[in-house]
């Protein structure tokens, strides 16, 4: 592991003198903060450790959640394009979803996801993308003390397409579509139900390789980002199986939710 970390710094190091920063949206597609630069919002962090390599978190969800960290680096740049690497790693406390009304489920849940996205300006008003990715969710419940308990995953292929259009010198308006490709399950349990105190069930059960038709589908969402000087805001709609920000947690049933973030760029190299 040290190996790697040295390698991807050398090669980070090596690459050439940094542009200015960009003035597109960072989110969800391979353009990335200068180096230098800090992305602070209402909900995460996000600092540009060098051209090529951007590091964050999310710190709304330490509190609710667990621990989480994303990471972006570009790969290739080359006339125009970006291609880049975007991955995820999110520890979920499950005993927390008391606060929710859940007070009988405990445990861990574990999502990691890795996106690769391609992106090109067009006209200079458009910045066009593409990308791929693959989400693993792990999860390992247990539900009113001793009476349930197991292991489960479900891994799911991903499809992004977006379309971001410069309106005016400081307004951006994007347009994101998701959908799932293929998606996968395997579940391994064990229950205890007691009758009386003499009598008592006892099961186990497992699932193995089955597809989860029910869970298939996509998102859109249309959002709004206005940026003037270091201070933006984001907001906008969405409709899809997807749910919470960055973790590319999928549900069986499609809902509304709404994007919203009040951010500062600060650092790096002057505009």
């Amino acid at each position: 592991m040290r190996r790697l970390a040295a390698v991807v710094l050398l090669w980070a190091l090596s690459a050439s003198a940094q542009p200015p920063a960009s003035e597109w949206p960072v989110e969800r597609n391979a353009r990335q903060l200068a180096g230098g630069e800090w992305k602070l919002g209402l909900f995460g962090v996000d600092v540009g450790l060098h051209r090529r390599l951007q590091l964050g978190t999310q710190w709304a969800t330490w509190a609710v959640a667990g621990p989480n960290l994303h990471l972006k680096l570009m790969l290739v740049e080359h006339r125009g394009w970006q291609l880049a690497l975007d991955s995820s790693f999110f520890h979920v406390k499950l005993d927390n979803l008391r606060w929710f009304g859940l007070e009988d489920l405990t445990g861990r849940l574990t999502v990691f996801p890795v996106e690769l996205f391609v992106d090109k300006v067009v006209h200079e008003r458009w910045l066009l993308g593409i990308g791929t990715g693959y989400a693993l969710t792990h999860a390992s419940p247990r539900y009113d003390l001793d009476q349930f308990s197991g292991a489960g995953a479900y891994d799911s292929w991903i499809a992004h397409g977006s379309a971001t259009w410069r309106a005016l010198p400081h307004l951006w308006l994007v347009g994101e579509l998701d959908w799932i490709l293929h998606q996968r399950t395997a579940a391994a349990g064990s229950f205890e139900a007691r009758i009386d105190d003499y009598t008592s069930i006892e099961g186990r059960a497992r699932l193995g390789g089955a597809a989860v038709e029910a869970a298939r589908g996509g998102a859109i969402t249309l959002s709004m980002v206005l940026h003037a000087r270091r201070f933006g805001l984001r907001f906008g709609l969405g409709y899809g199986n997807f749910v919470l920000p960055r973790t590319r947690l999928v549900i069986p049933d499609a809902i509304p939710y709404f994007v919203f973030d009040l951010y500062g760029r600060f650092g790096g190299l002057k505009r």
